[in-house]
């Protein structure tokens, strides 16, 4: 069970402290700085987990294809509880502290900056290109202000905000699409994402819901959601948890087709795996190594149906796993 409520105010200018440095830009327009909260609940077998999250950020635009956005701060929150015994004594078994780190309560600072191109226009029979690339740093001078205030340690080195340790880490992600317009009824996509976050000092990994996550409905889709890699981490090793990255490499390609007015069809192919930084002993190949990666380059195909009411899509999709 999962739901997620949230809420934003924009404001249609630049207000403090963008409205300081960027107000007399004439290149600048269509400018925003949105506030938003949110609350995210997941209830699972084995666990419960709370994530609260606010932010503060601006947007705006350079000139028709070219957007960008400045997340100026973004807090979450994320407590983890309700553990069935059988999960917490399965976490202790595998006497993996990084990966039993990903299920404690934690903070998240967060600074992030984004650009993205689209040459999108109103006619939707034309190609286009869309690219996006989203820098992110988190817990950095967090870190920096304890080192120099001489702030106290836990046990494993880790500096802790209201008793809660934070994450550290940098991350940054491209996603590259292209659309060809074949005719009226029929188009081509391609796309591929690349991300990579290195996990640093202060939490030693990437808080779950900044790391990456394999298979789903929105990534390899004959994988059910954290079920591919890391790497080729052997099945039974992988315990039924969920498992996460630090790198991520994607590829999808998908035929579009018409079947009947709103009514439309859809082959694809898609390939991929998530990989961790740097080597973990208690999982054995699911570190990235170039000479490697590309045999653990995962492959599925599939068709799938959509009901497009331009302004909402109710879409299935079913896969099949290759390799």
């Amino acid at each position: 069970l999962e739901f997620s409520p949230s809420i934003s105010y924009t404001v249609p200018r630049f207000v403090f402290p963008m409205s300081l440095f960027l107000k007399d830009l004439n290149r600048i327009y269509a400018r925003e700085t949105k506030t938003s909260v949110s609350y995210n609940f997941q209830e699972r077998p084995d666990f419960s987990r709370s994530i609260f999250t606010t932010s503060y950020g601006y947007k705006w635009n350079t000139s028709r294809t070219s957007l960008w956005e400045f997340n100026l701060f973004e807090v979450n929150a994320v407590d983890v509880y309700n553990e069935a015994p059988s999960f917490r004594d399965k976490l202790d078994a595998l006497n993996d502290r990084l990966l039993q780190r990903s299920f404690e309560p934690h903070l998240t600072t967060v600074t992030n900056m984004a650009y993205t191109f689209s040459n999108q226009s109103a006619n939707k029979n034309r190609s286009f290109t869309y690219f996006r690339v989203r820098g992110e740093s988190s817990g950095n001078l967090l870190r920096l202000t304890n080192n120099i205030l001489g702030s106290q340690k836990d046990s494993l080195g880790t500096y802790k905000i209201f008793n809660i340790p934070y994450s550290q880490y940098v991350k940054l992600e491209f996603d590259v699409r292209r659309y060809w317009q074949i005719n009226k009824h029929n188009q081509l996509v391609g796309r591929m994402m690349a991300g990579a976050g290195v996990p640093l000092k202060n939490l030693g990994i990437l808080p779950f819901e900044s790391s990456f996550i394999g298979g789903g409905a929105n990534d390899i889709r004959a994988w059910r959601p954290r079920t591919l890699g890391p790497g080729s981490l052997p099945e039974d090793e992988q315990e039924d948890l969920d498992q996460f990255g630090d790198i991520k490499l994607e590829w999808n390609l998908e035929y579009r087709f018409d079947i009947y007015k709103w009514f439309k069809g859809a082959f694809f192919a898609d390939a991929g795996n998530i990989w961790l930084m740097q080597k973990d002993e208690n999982r054995t190949n699911a570190h990235f190594e170039f000479n490697r990666f590309y045999q653990e380059i995962a492959l599925g195909s599939g068709l799938g149906l959509r009901l497009d009411f331009n302004f909402f899509v109710i879409r299935v999709d079913a896969a099949i796993p290759f390799y």
